[in-house]
């Protein structure tokens, strides 16, 4: 069987899912410079966790885009990181995502 035909039809045999809406998690830190590539390789090794992004590499800030129900493993992640390098908690926010 194949995924194009198992994907193909989705709507019509499922009509009450015709939009699902998830919600994922955006948080920012300002954490140690020298290890913006280690966080983003460690959230990385963790498939559909969540994603890094670097948005001031001087001033060290970083934005971690988090899977819906992701966010606990996430908080156990960045907890442990913080016991080895400066990891500081800035701000959160809520995005939507539609998959229609």
């Amino acid at each position: 069987m194949k995924t194009k035909f198992l994907f193909s039809n989705f709507r019509e045999r499922v009509p009450e899912m015709k939009q699902v809406t998830l919600k994922t998690t955006r948080r920012r830190y300002r954490v140690d410079r020298c290890q913006i590539s280690f966080i983003k390789f460690i959230l990385e090794a963790y498939d559909n966790v969540a994603v890094m992004s670097t948005l001031d590499p001087k001033q060290a800030l970083v934005q971690i885009t988090i899977a819906p129900g992701c966010e606990t493993m996430v908080d156990g992640i960045i907890k442990s990181l913080a016991g080895e390098f400066e990891v500081v908690f800035l701000y959160q926010t809520e995005g939507i995502h539609s998959l229609a």
